[in-house]
């Protein structure tokens, strides 16, 4: 007999397996104890160049790329930046008054993911 798998909808961003959902609940976890440490930010040298990327793998998969800038600016991006445009996987964020256009791909599959930045 063939169990069947649950599914749940995470964040409005797809359905996910209790499974998935316990990977992202680990790696949210892990990514906590970065941000509380400094390590996220002082590994993201973000934005402060003209353009560059900055690419990341997770345990779980993103469904599309606006999951991708989702994920990105709730985790990855620092608090004091300030997010102007949000569009799917698009957005524009503003430092020290410079403003960036990001841009949100995949990363060879749905489980490595990358962030383009250029100065606007």
């Amino acid at each position: 007999m063939i169990k069947e798998q649950k599914y749940i909808n995470y964040k409005g961003k797809g359905n996910h397996s209790v499974n998935e959902l316990e990977k992202i609940v680990e790696q949210r976890e892990e990514e906590l104890h970065l941000i509380k440490s400094g390590d996220v930010v002082k590994n993201n040298v973000l934005l402060h160049n003209v353009s560059g990327s900055f690419s990341w793998t997770t345990d779980y998969y993103h469904n599309d790329n606006a999951f991708t800038m989702n994920d990105f600016l709730e985790n990855h991006l620092p608090d004091d930046v300030e997010i102007y445009l949000e569009d799917g996987s698009y957005a524009e964020v503003r430092i020290d008054n410079t403003n960036y256009a990001l841009d949100a791909k995949g990363n060879g599959d749905s489980y490595n993911h990358i962030v383009e930045w250029n100065v606007v």
